[in-house]
This record gives structure tokens, sequence and C-alpha cells, in this order.
């Protein structure tokens, strides 16, 4: 069988196992939810009224009855990263997907195939917008290589109107009523500045474009829109918003434009649907729904979809109506897919088959009798419920409304010495990012539950910070929670990572929100550790404050802080002022050309964090520069031997040099490589079997070339072997672990994958794995069940679910004796993500 028709036949398996909920058994992985997470994306087609669309960055979904279910397409496939998808009007079956590279379909998304548009490759090409004019004609945006159009679907192009249209380019719009007007949005450029008017118009199908005024903007500042349409109903009809704020709308086809007439409520434009000629919806990123009754010159809040606990509406991100059916009205939201029958006047979750919740952090309950796994959701953008709580092991969902305005969650902590009732003590650590509310009005980052995670209290006692000009909204996001668990009873005396932050005053670094804090109260107060902070100042961390960087060459007194934030934070159980961090740099990520000076990477501290000292002697440097290691987002120790560690250590560049895992034998004093066929992998969780200390489990984020996964090593990091087959890029930033079962945190939910005995070691019994399609799963051309490296089935298929088990769950953070911390469960583990 070719893998082509392998990959058809896994898709016909999974859609079966998820229309029927077949159980599937040990030795495979599953995703059995939670549903949900935040959707950027939405489409409906006007040849097949009951399609829809819907996606985040990373997964496309398709419902074919109105939005009442969906499912995943091409859940084997990795599509990247992408931002827009458009539906050809005449066949519901075309899709073009817009992001790193662009794709199309024919068959609904089940499988795709890459379009070329230039004829050498360009790493830069970055497509933007695609819209699909009369004909089928297609015109695509891109960042660095203007404007495109195809009239064969894709098959050929040709580059328009190279000397009157930028390279940098952000939306395109196509007059429906006059197929020859077009207008394009221009982007400022890092390499050529932009010297023209902030839009363009053509009036000749895209052979020739003109500047056009907006108001407020001046030559040379590019409107860059984040929404543009025309309107179908009414010929020229233009609306528009732009990165630097403005909504603006032409009646002329772009000609012209004038300013909106401001919202009573914040209002960002982020996706229109034209009901007639003089009434619109609008979705809007910055809260309620709007409507307009006068083609777009003014919008009004109307019904939206809220989360329980908010007193606000969610944040929409796109909105539309079942072609030939204006009562039937859908939204994406950064808590899923909502629907509406009646209009619009109320609106219902509706997440059936919508797998892109990206879990960030995991906990699970040590006892075998009790199957609660909870759930971290941490989406870079979208406004909802971070939290999800299982109590049948995963086999479903829900998600209690905490009283929190807390949009993500990086960390989560069990306090094991509160399992003995029903409602055990949990923390949780992540960040408020609602765009509608300004930085002292947004919440504390650190909630606490002492009811099992149905309510939630916020923590916002920081000495220093308040609510006012100071915010505790100022910590930015808090990474890792870890307790000190030397003292008998509840845990009284916690630490936590984050963001903090800084500024270059004066042309001197410094730290005004610091980056670890201690409570000794059980959350009720904090405060910081190397400098005891006053109502008026907020103290010391003790770790380094960075330096100051002139990133714009065009503006070299223009300085800018880079300073390491921590991310792991582990406590040594025998002595408890023993602590270790690992840590990132601010600024430092991909494209980066300075050479960083920072201390960064792992350091010790042996006062209990008043002082700290860079451990970080054989960790890889970035180029040029000898205090800055790279980033170590994830940390583990031995449990039977404290100077034994484990480090994570990740470059974010487009160097050529890898991440990897590195080992330590003395506390940190020195490293060496320990990750023998994990080179190049982008590692954010590590987890050490508490019964096997030579056991180690590793999860990688990946990327399209290095599709990252689930690692293990049973000889303590000498050499790795995968877990992953079948599973996709990306794929897992979190780990839990209780008996013979992993949990993985991934975009697309929590899987889970029970280890069994097995001759080659990768826990997939020789039995199952020959079972899988010609015994060759990830189609290879070996034998599966002769891989160590590889685990398959088959049945191992995303869409599977299984039988909830009373001892199928584990997560070593909670097991008493255990020592970890973080959004990682593992012993004495500590992990989390910069991004």
């Amino acid at each position: 069988m070719s893998r082509f028709h392998l990959l058809k036949s896994l898709k016909f398996v999974a859609l079966t196992l998820f229309s029927s909920a077949l159980i599937a058994g040990p030795g495979i992985w599953t995703v059995n939810g939670p549903d949900g997470g935040a959707l950027q994306i939405l489409q409906t087609s006007a040849a097949n009224p009951n399609r829809v669309y819907v996606g985040s960055f990373v997964a496309l979904f398709r419902s074919d009855d109105a939005g009442l279910s969906f499912s995943r397409l091409a859940p084997t496939t990795d599509l990247g990263f992408f931002t827009a998808l458009a539906v050809s009007p005449s066949d519901a079956n075309v899709l073009y997907l817009v992001g790193d590279r662009l794709r199309k379909s024919t068959d609904g998304g089940d499988t795709w195939t890459e379009l070329t548009v230039l004829a050498a490759p360009d790493p830069l090409f970055a497509p933007t917008d695609l819209k699909i004019g009369p004909a089928n004609t297609l015109f695509l945006t891109t960042r660095a290589h203007g404007l495109h159009k195809s009239s064969d679907g894709g098959a050929t192009w040709v580059r328009l109107a190279t000397g009157s249209v930028p390279i940098n380019l952000s939306r395109v719009a196509v007059d429906p009523t006059n197929p020859l007007r077009i207008t394009v949005s221009p982007c400022a450029d890092d390499v050529i500045p932009f010297t023209g008017l902030p839009m363009l118009q053509s009036l000749d199908g895209g052979s020739n474009f003109v500047g056009v005024a907006i108001p407020g903007l001046v030559a040379g500042e590019a409107f860059c829109a984040t929404a543009l349409d025309y309107s179908a109903n009414t010929s020229g009809v233009v609306l528009a918003q732009s990165q630097l704020g403005p909504l603006v709308r032409s009646t002329d086809g772009g000609a012209s434009y004038s300013a909106v007439a401001p919202a009573a409520t914040p209002f960002d434009l982020s996706g229109l649907q034209f009901l007639s000629a003089t009434q619109l919806l609008a979705s809007n990123s910055r809260g309620a729904l709007h409507f307009s009754s006068d083609g777009g010159a003014s919008f009004a809040a109307v019904n939206s979809p809220t989360l329980p606990a908010l007193a606000q509406p969610l944040e929409t991100y796109g909105i539309a109506t079942k072609p030939g059916d204006f009562g039937i009205r859908y939204t994406i939201t950064g808590n899923g897919f909502y629907r509406s029958s009646d209009g619009g006047m109320s609106f219902t979750l509706n997440n059936l088959g919508v797998r892109a919740t990206n879990i960030r952090a995991l906990a699970v309950h040590p006892t075998p009798s009790i199957d609660l796994i909870y759930a971290g959701n941490s989406d870079s953008s979208g406004q909802g419920n971070p939290f999800h709580r299982s109590t049948n092991a995963g086999l479903t969902w829900t998600q209690p409304a905490p009283a929190t305005e807390v949009e993500w969650l990086r960390a989560l902590l069990l306090d094991t010495t509160t399992l003995s009732g029903p409602n055990p003590t949990l923390y949780g650590g992540g960040r408020d990012l609602s765009p509608a509310r300004a930085l002292p009005l947004r919440a504390s980052p650190v909630i606490k539950s002492t009811d099992n995670g149905a309510t939630w209290t916020s923590l916002n006692n920081f000495t220093g910070l308040t609510m006012g000009a100071m915010s505790v909204g100022a910590l930015g996001t808090v990474r890792t929670l870890t307790p000190e668990r030397s003292a008998p009873g509840p845990w009284n005396k916690l630490y936590l990572t984050a963001s903090g932050s800084g500024n270059c005053a004066a042309g001197v670094a410094q730290i005004t929100v610091p980056r670890v804090w201690r409570t000794l109260d059980a959350g009720a107060s904090w405060n910081t550790i190397a400098t005891a902070g006053t109502v008026a100042a907020v103290g010391s961390d003790g770790l380094p404050s960075g330096s100051c960087v002139a990133l714009d060459p065009l503006a070299p007194t223009f300085l800018t802080l880079d300073y390491p934030i921590p991310v792991p934070i582990l406590v040594d159980p025998v002595d408890p002022n023993t602590l270790y961090l690992g840590s990132y740099l601010r600024l430092y990520s991909s494209g980066s050309s300075y050479v960083p000076t920072t201390p960064n990477g792992v350091f010790r501290s042996t006062d209990g964090g008043v002082t700290w000292t860079q451990r970080s002697n054989g960790l890889p440097r970035y180029a040029g520069s000898t205090d800055s290691a790279f980033a170590v987002l994830a940390l583990a120790m031995d449990p039977n031997n404290r100077n034994i560690l484990f480090a994570a250590s990740n470059p974010f560049d487009s160097s050529v040099l890898p991440g990897n895992v590195y080992k330590t034998l003395d506390g940190g004093a020195n490293w060496s490589v320990a990750g023998t066929g994990l080179a190049g992998q982008d590692i954010r969780a590590l987890s050490i079997d508490p019964t096997n200390s030579l056991r180690i489990f590793a999860a990688s984020g990946g990327n399209a070339l290095n599709p990252g996964g689930i690692y293990v090593s049973e000889n303590g990091g000498a050499t790795w072997a995968s877990l992953s087959a079948g599973l996709p890029a990306g794929w897992a930033t979190a780990l839990a672990q209780k008996g013979n079962t992993l949990y993985a945190g991934t975009r697309f939910g929590v899987a889970e994958f029970t280890r069994v005995p097995d001759g080659d070691g990768d826990g997939a019994t020789t039995t199952d794995e020959n079972g899988a399609p010609n015994g060759d799963f990830n189609a290879d051309g070996v034998q599966d069940a002769q891989q160590s490296g590889v685990a398959s089935n088959g049945l191992n298929v995303f869409g599977s679910n299984r039988a909830a088990s009373s001892n199928s769950m584990f997560g070593t953070t909670l097991l008493p004796d255990q020592r970890s911390s973080g959004s990682l469960t593992g012993w004495r583990s500590s992990n989390t993500s910069t991004s």
C-alpha cells in the first residue's frame, strides 16, 4: 500500500472510531479532549449551506451538519502554522489554506497539496491572505513578495503590479459586484521603508494600483489591515480595520475612506457578515459582537457569547451566518465555537469534535481509585476558560467556571497533603491577556482553589504590587509553581517564577517587577526573596538584571532590556535552601543578530533564593557569547541522587545548533550531552519515573522540520527512543505520569499512552504492532515490531476513545514522596514554555 493510500485508510479509520466511540486499549496514543480551544478561522460554503470550517492556528475542523458537530481534518498531516482559509464559492470541497505555506484541498480538507507560487523557494515567502474572485480567480498577498494572481486554481501564478505594490502586504479584497476593483493593504517593511499612501486600489483587475488616503494617517504610514471586506450586497462599500487602530469605511469602492463612528463599547473589527444593503454583523476581538443598520457607518453591541464567571462578553474572531438562513449564526472565540439558532438572541457552545485546546499544564490525582485529571489551557490568543477537569481518566471533560479572569494556565500544582477529603487544594499560574482591560486592571496571574477546582480565588497580595500603576498584572506570565515539602502539613511555602519586567532608564538595566517570588502562608501573601519589598518598592529577585541592547541600527540610542526570564524552578528535597532554575533570554529569538551577553541557562541558589550563581558550564552558548547559554525550559532531578539533574537546552533561533538534553552529576557544576536520539528537538518537559530513575520521558514541541513528540530513555539519558509514531508535529509541551500511563499536554488536548511489556521496549505489544496496516504504521519500510523507537497500533489514530480505568493514570507530581513543580507533573521536574 502506498503512503498516500495508507493515510487515506487511517483517516477513514479515525473518522469511524470517532463516530462510533470505539474503545481503544493499552499501547495506543489516544486523544479524548477536552473539546474547544481558541479558534481564529471561520468559513461557510455557499455551495453547501450545512458545511462549516473552523480552525486554530494549527488544526482545521469541518462540520457537515451546520455546526452541530465537527471532525478533525487531515489529523496525520502537519499543516504547519496557518492564519487564513478560503473556500471556493462554487465547490465546498475546494479549499486554500494560507500560512507558512500555501496548500490546496479538493476533498473538503481530508488531503492537501502544497502549491508553488515562486519559481525559486524563499523561506521569507510568507503568504498572508487569499481571496477568490469571479471565475475562481485567486489573489494572494505575501509578506515579502507582493501580490500574486492565479487563473487556474493555483497551478500557476503571476506577480501583479510590481511597480505600484510594495512587497509586504497583509490583506486583499475583491469587489464581488465589480471584479476589476481590488483593494490591497500594505504593511511597513523592516528593510525597505514604506513611503506611499496607507491603502492601495486597482480598477483594472490588479495590473496597476494607486495609493489611497486614510483619515488619521499620513504618507509613509501603511494601513496594514487586520480585516478588509467588500459588501456583496451594496456595490462599492468597503470596511477595513487597521493594526494602527482606525476602523474606516468606503462607499466608492475604496477610492476614499471615512472614519467609522466609534462604538459605545470597545470595538476592534475581526470579521464581517453582510446581511443586506444596510445590515451587517461584526465580530470583535475586544468583546461583544456588533451590528450595523446603516451599512457600516456605525455599530452597536448586540448579544454575544459569555463565560458564566465573567461579566463581559467573550472576544470574538469571526462571524458568519448559514447561507440562506440568517437565523442560524456562528461565531468563534478563545473558548471555541458558538452557535445561535434564534438570530443571535442567544448562543450555545458547540465544541463537539473541536479539539484545539493547547494544554500546557497537567496534574493528576495520585490515588489509584480516583480518576481525576486537571488540565490548563494556554492559547496564545483568545479569552476562554483555561481550566479543564476530568473525573473519569480523561474520557470526558468539564469546564468548572473559575471566578477569575486568568486566561492562560501555564502551571497547575496539586497540594498532595490535602487529598484525604473530597476537595483538594489546587494552585494555578498563568496570565490575564484580555486586550479589553488595561494593565492596571488585569487580574493576578496566580489563582487558588480549595474545592477541587470548582471555584478559584485570585491571589493578589504581592508586596509592592497593587491594582494601581504597578499592577499585580505586571508580573506577566507565571510559568512555574513549586512547593517546599520538607515541613509537615499543608504546603505553606511555595515559589513561583514569572516574566517580570524592566527597562533601560538612563541606559542602565533595571528590573522593575521581579521574576521569583515566595509565599510562606499558602499564597495569602507573596514577597521577593533577595530584597524584601515594601508598599513603595517590590524588592529584588537576585537574578541578573540583564543588559541594554540597541536592536535598531537606525536608532542606536534606543535601548531595549534583554534579561533572563526564569521558567522551571526546583527545590532540593534534602536541603530546602538549595534551589535550581532554568531561564531564557527575553529578546533572543529566531532571526536575532546581536550577540547576547547576559548570563543565562541554569542558576543555583544555596541560600533559599537570596542570591543565584550561574551553573551552566558545558551547556551550549549563543555564537560569540561567553555567558549566554541556550534557553533552559525544563529541569528534572534524579529522585535517588540530588546531584544528578537533567536540563533541556534550546537555542530558539535559526542556528544550526540543535536543542538537546544535558545531564549533570555534580549539582550543575558541569553539564554534558545526554540526548543521543534527541538532537534538534524542542524539549519542553522532562519527567523521571519514580520507580526507575533510569527511565526518563521527554516531550518535544517540534516544528515543521523536527516533528517532535514523546521520547523515552531507559538508561539514564544515554540514548533515547521515540514513543510518538502517528502523533502530529508540535505535539507535546507538558507531561504527567501515573503507573504505566503517560499523559501529554498537546495543542489538540490531552493525549494518553499506557505502556505495556514489550520485547523492543517501546511500550506497544508486538501483536498490536503487527496489527497495524502492513505492520508498518509509519510507512518507513520496516516492521514496527522490530523498532524500539516506534510505538504503533492499527487503531493508533486521532478520534479514538478509551474506557476509563481507575488505574490508568499517573502524575508523579502528585505522589506524596515526589518532588516536582510547574506544569510538568513528573518526579522533581519542572517545565513550561516561552510562548
